[in-house]
Order: structure tokens, then sequence, then C-alpha cells
């Protein structure tokens, strides 16, 4: 009898927007019986150890507002995003992301930055929320 295996689902959160639909399609993924019981974890990287404990109180308040299972990390490091990402979620089957539609202009940039980003990751969800519905989860 095979027992199975725990899954875990990271949300890389880095700023306001984009925030709450992650988690929310995080928990409907737990929703999955392949996936329920799946541990989410709700990650940000800061700079500064003096930022710590307002970045934790805020990914709380975050978890809060979604009404959403899941513990929050507050990684410390100087490092490149990228590099701590990789880090962090190698372990893990999920990964959230948020980003931003890039300028026409930038597309290909954009296409060429995020593929790099990606590259070696867990399966990777980009998540883009429509522009004013942020607050839905109030």
């Amino acid at each position: 009898l095979r027992r199975p295996r725990h899954r875990r689902i990271d949300v890389w959160w880095r700023g306001r927007k984009n925030g709450s639909l992650m988690l929310i399609l995080a928990h409907l993924l737990t929703q999955n019986w392949e996936w329920a019981g799946a541990e989410i974890r709700l990650l940000r990287v800061i700079k500064d150890k003096a930022g710590h404990d307002s970045t934790r109180d805020a990914l709380r308040q975050l978890i809060n507002d979604a009404r959403v299972d899941c513990r929050e990390q507050v990684v410390v490091s100087d490092r490149p995003f990228a590099e701590m990402l990789h880090k962090e979620s190698a372990q893990s089957d999920c990964v959230l992301l948020g980003f931003e539609i890039p300028e026409a202009a930038d597309s290909v940039q954009w296409c060429s930055q995020y593929e790099s980003l990606l590259e070696g990751l867990p399966t990777t969800l980009l998540i883009c929320s429509a522009e004013g519905l942020e607050d839905v989860t109030a």
C-alpha cells in the first residue's frame, strides 16, 4: 500500500497586486482530490531583517483576508529574487507567481526574462489579475 505523497504549493508575493487571487487559486487547487491536504506557503523575499515583522504581519493579513489555510514565510536575503525562488521552491510541487503584462515593445525581453526565471522550477502558474478586482476578498 503506497502512502500518498505530501504536496506543497508555493505562492510568491511581491506586492499587493495578485496576492489574494493567487492564494484563492492555490486553495482551489487543494480542493482537487489529488491535491487534498497540500501545504500552501505564502512567501516573500525582503532584503533587510528590520522589515521581517512588518512583512510577516502583512502576509498574515493577506492570508486572513483571503480566508485560506496556509503559512507565511519571510525570506531575508540580499540575493537576487530568481536565486531565492529556485532555492526555496525547488522541492515544491507547484509555484504561483504574479506578473504584470508588459508593454508591447518590452514583450520579447519579458518573455526571455521569464523563460530564464522559470527554467528548472516545478510546475509554475503565472497569475495576472484584472485591474480593480483585488478587493473582492474584503
